[in-house]
Order: C-alpha cells, then structure tokens, then sequence
C-alpha cells in the first residue's frame, strides 16, 4: 500500500507490471477481509485500508480498467463481477455492519468514491444500475435522507459520501434532450428579462415591431482543481481586465453556502462558455472529472480546454477533447500575452455563436411558457408593461 500511494502519476502509467501486482494485492486483501465478520484479514488489516488506496489508484484509466478486466483475484463465484462484488460488499456495509462501527462510514465513503470513478466511464457505469436496491440507498445518500455523521478520517483525495452519491446519481441519469438543452439555455435569459420588467419601465415600445429579449450578460464559467487557484486567480483577473462584455462564474463568488455542486451545475447550465484549466491535479480530482463530463457528456457545452503546463489528460478525457481548440499556459507568472490572445478571441468566437443560437432558442421556447405579462393600452401617453399577476 505504501508503494501504491508514493508512486507518481507517470510510475502508474509506465511501470505496469509492479502497479498490477499492488492491484492485485490491494483487491486480494478486500475479498479476505469481506470474508470475515470483522472485516479483518489474516494480517488484521480492516477491509477499509486498502479500498483507500483503491480510491486513488482508479482515478486512472489503466488501473480502473486493469482493476475491472484483468484483475487476477478469484472471488466464490466465478461469474461475480468486480463490480458486482464490491456492490454486494457495499450492502452489506450498509445493512449489517453496526453503525456504532467506527469504520463503517469510512468503508461506506471509500466504496462510493470507486463507484463515483466507475459512473464517469460510459463503458461500465451501466453496470451499477442493475441492482436496483444500490441505486435507492445511492440516491437516499444523494438527498440527505439517511444522516450518518459518525466522525471519521479520510485523506483529502477522497470526497465526502455525498459528494459521491451527488456525483453517481448525476453520471448515470439519462442525458437530457434537446429541448431540455434548449430551455437551460433560453429560461435564464427569460427570468433575467421579467425581473427587470416588473421593477422599472419600459419606454416608447413599438408592439409591432419584432424586437428579440434581450439577456443580461453572457457567463463564461471557469472549471478548476483547487490546488491551481493560484493560476486561476491570475487567469481571472486578465480577463476582467480584457474585457467587459461578459461575467465570470467561478465557485469563490457563488458557492459560499447551499449545495456545492447544485450551484456548481447551475453555473453551469447558465454559461456561455466553460473554460476548463487542465493539470495533473484536475485529472486527479473526481469532482473536476464530474464538472468534465456534466459539460461535455451531459449539456454538450462550448468548452475551451487551457492546458497548464505540460500536463497530458487520460484517455477518457482527451478523446472529448480531440477536436476541441486549446490553449496552453506555460508561464504562469505572469500569463503569457500570446496564450491570452489566443482565449479572448476563442472566447469571442463562441459568445458571438451564441449571441445568433440564443435568439432563435427564445423564439422557439416562447410559445409553450405561461404568459406572465401582457402590454395594456398606454397610460400618462406613456406604454408600459407590467405583471399580470393577479391574473394568473
């Protein structure tokens, strides 16, 4: 276990033979260990230790992979998935391990961040959805139904179990339709428009022209690993600087309180852009893979891809990317001119894309919403449009 959690991402990736055999290790001590009522192997290690470990080692695409197909631990059933059994495993966690167990909710959180790294693969999440029972204790976590606020330790590679349920129940719901997509793009244009009608007035307005609601500013949302704020700070201090035509979302200005990642998956939804900061510890970070993979998997959003330094992304991650355009920062103090040029016109690129899309998106959705307001005859020679709400 110590070899598994001092090795680098780069020993992972190149010495496979030694990092198989930990793997195979790792996995041979949880199956002894689940064998047991105390969940202690022959050498008294408790069935938690190593599935820590597991946890980070699976954040890659080789060892997941090698963990899932080529793993060479046998279990008591031979047709027993890898998968299958540390669901199994799971449950019974859950169910008949005592809760005074002062292990059980970190076995419980462990085994849920495996699971939240499988659910980003589109190759094996569909195997947690054929045990029905699983997928209702995963979403009862998701909703704070069940609270279980036994202190335990974890190192900080491993989210809290709800963090992790959150992300499962995310990766393995459908992908929303089109015109879902559609109203998460026209709906907050919409509201922005109504407010500011309902608290001035709107002047000399033509009821027969075609005029087209106009939003507030387009939102250029930033996705990044909290060990690069350093860069992200810099980053976003240019482009205030560069630039007035939009706002920049990022979580230190709108997720002081409330649900991290709902507020994380409205910032979201509501932007025009996502630039994602690419580094080794983006990769590494399951709650950044779930921003990835919300943007390019789930709401097929404009994404800028900025690499910082010389990091490469895994398999999973570059294949969305490969027909992206990127910029790459390799002066990070101060950012280099040349790459900052670079983003603002491919921000420009795009906001100006969507300037056209969101027109002709309003237009569409306006006819199935409820109609709030209407534009009464003029008043004081003045028309005005105000809220019809006594009369909904």
């Amino acid at each position: 276990m110590t070899v598994a959690l001092l090795s680098t991402p780069d020993q992972i990736k190149n010495d496979r033979k030694r990092i198989n055999t930990v793997l195979d290790e790792l996995l041979g001590y949880v199956v002894k260990a689940s064998q047991y009522a105390s969940c202690l192997d022959n050498n008294l290690m408790h069935i938690s230790e190593p599935l820590i470990v597991l946890v980070k080692l699976i954040n890659y695409d080789r060892t997941l992979d090698y963990i899932l197909q080529h793993s060479q631990v046998d279990f008591d059933d031979e047709n027993t998935s890898v998968v299958q059994f540390l669901i199994k495993l799971f449950l019974k966690f859950y169910k008949d391990v005592p809760n005074d167990d002062s292990l059980k909710e970190t076995t419980k959180t462990a085994l849920l961040n495996i699971f939240w790294s499988i659910s980003l693969r589109q190759q094996y999440k569909r195997e947690l959805l054929e045990i029905p029972e699983f997928i209702k204790i995963v979403k009862e976590i998701a909703n704070e139904k069940i609270s279980d606020t036994s202190p335990h330790y974890v190192p900080k590679y491993i989210e809290d179990i709800r963090k992790a349920a959150d992300g499962i129940i995310c990766n393995i719901s459908e992908t929303p339709n089109e015109s879902e997509k559609l109203q998460c793009r026209a709906l907050p244009a919409l509201r922005t428009w109504a407010m500011k009608v309902h608290s001035s007035r709107i002047d000399n307005i033509d009821s027969n022209s075609d005029k087209t609601l106009q939003p507030s500013k387009p939102s250029i949302m930033i996705s990044y690993s909290h060990a690069d704020s350093a860069f992200c700070t810099e980053l976003c201090k240019e482009l205030d600087n560069k630039n007035e035509i939009f706002d920049i979302w990022i979580d230190w200005k709108y997720c002081t309180t409330g649900n991290l990642w709902e507020r994380i998956a409205d910032g979201i939804v509501n932007s025009s852009v996502v630039l994602c900061l690419l580094s080794q510890k983006y990769y590494e970070s399951k709650s950044c893979q779930q921003e990835f993979f919300y943007v390019f998997n789930k709401l097929k959003k404009n994404v800028i891809p900025i690499y910082i330094g010389r990091s490469n992304p895994p398999n999973h991650m570059e294949l969305l990317m490969c027909m992206s355009k990127y910029v790459r920062f390799n002066q990070m103090h101060p950012l280099e001119p040349k790459s900052l040029g670079e983003l603002m016109n491919m921000i420009n690129e795009f906001l100006s894309l969507n300037e056209t899309k969101s027109k002709s998106s309003i237009k569409e959705i306006l006819p199935s919403l409820p109609v709030h307001y209407e534009v009464p005859t003029e008043k004081n020679n003045q028309p005005l449009l105000r809220c019809n709400m006594n009369n909904t």
